[in-house]
């Protein structure tokens, strides 16, 4: 059982599935989920602009607003449930609590 969250979880997007996906559409879906986690990272670490990573999901298919939203969304239940962040490693400051 997990003892908390990474850091970078929250942030992070999944490999998106269709019944009607061959090999191809399989392995292309893999591919681009690597490279979207790669920039997420990136992202939280300052290398990689916003405006590279925006771009990237919005031709991914994935809303820029919306992945932000949720990925708020995912921090406050986190902190708000007092699951704890088990890894810092990358400098990431997330408060403590949301609540007022």
């Amino acid at each position: 059982m997990t003892k908390g969250f990474d850091v970078f979880d929250p942030f992070l997007t999944f490999a998106r599935q269709h019944p009607d996906f061959d090999a191809g559409d399989e392995r292309r879906e893999t591919e681009m989920l690597a490279q979207r986690q790669n920039a997420i990272m990136g992202w939280l670490e300052g290398t990689t602009p916003s405006d590279v990573l925006f771009d990237m999901l919005e031709e991914q298919g994935i809303g820029a607003a919306p992945w932000l939203d949720a990925a708020e969304a995912n921090i406050a239940y986190v902190i708000d449930q007092g699951i704890p962040f088990v890894s810092n490693e990358s400098g990431l400051l997330l408060p403590v609590s949301c609540r007022g």
